[in-house]
């Protein structure tokens, strides 16, 4: 359990997520004036504050508006994990894992979480 709080730790701060963000005050979850990069910034700088339901929303809105980079998926599964959705995270990283073979640090962090769920 130790090590998959470690790794989860590493990917949150790697992912940017414990840095704050600014606000911005334009766009919407929904409007179509929230594109993808906006809706990562403040998927990220919800879950700085904590509010975890809200940032997971935002980022995988993100990443269904093509952003899909490895630092998104990285934040995604950081909230995931924060909040202790790990079943949640556990279908994400597979998902991931899937589309981006060779990833190993994600194919670990896969093996790390559902050990976390078998106990």
């Amino acid at each position: 359990m130790k090590k998959i709080i470690t790794t989860c730790t590493c990917i949150f701060l790697l992912s940017g997520c414990a840095a704050s963000v600014r606000e911005h005050e334009a766009g919407s979850l929904h409007g179509h004036k929230a594109d993808a990069a906006w809706l990562a910034s403040e998927g990220r700088a919800l879950a700085s504050r904590g509010d975890f339901v809200k940032a997971a929303q935002y980022v995988e809105a993100s990443i269904d508006r093509g952003r899909e980079s490895r630092e998104n998926y990285a934040l995604l599964w950081s909230i995931y994990t924060s909040s202790g959705r790990y079943s949640a995270a556990v279908r994400s990283v597979r998902e991931y894992v899937e589309s981006h073979p060779g990833d190993a640090s994600a194919e670990e962090l896969l093996k790390d979480l559902k050990r976390a769920l078998e106990m």
